[in-house]
């Protein structure tokens, strides 16, 4: 299940979206966590969350452009 939430606001730049994306995907050494997460510390807990219950494959990832909005995308397992 992949689900999409967009908006049509200023957007980011691709240093703050690669920053996100670079502490909702773990690849960061602890101090720059510690440094940078106080910023995205709810999408990084939800982010977490479904790693921890669905597996690493799952998760959250944004997407942005300057004047474009900004996207953020969860994909989950599709449970019957």
């Amino acid at each position: 299940v992949i689900i999409t939430i967009t908006d049509n606001g200023k957007g980011m730049s691709a240093d703050e979206v690669e920053r996100i994306n670079r502490i909702l995907s773990g690849n960061q050494t602890n101090l720059e966590n510690e440094q940078n997460t106080r910023r995205s510390v709810g999408l990084a807990n939800i982010n977490n969350r479904i790693k921890l219950y669905y597996g690493m494959e799952y998760g959250i990832s944004i997407l942005s452009e300057e004047g474009s909005g900004t996207e953020v995308v969860m994909q989950l397992p599709l449970e019957e």
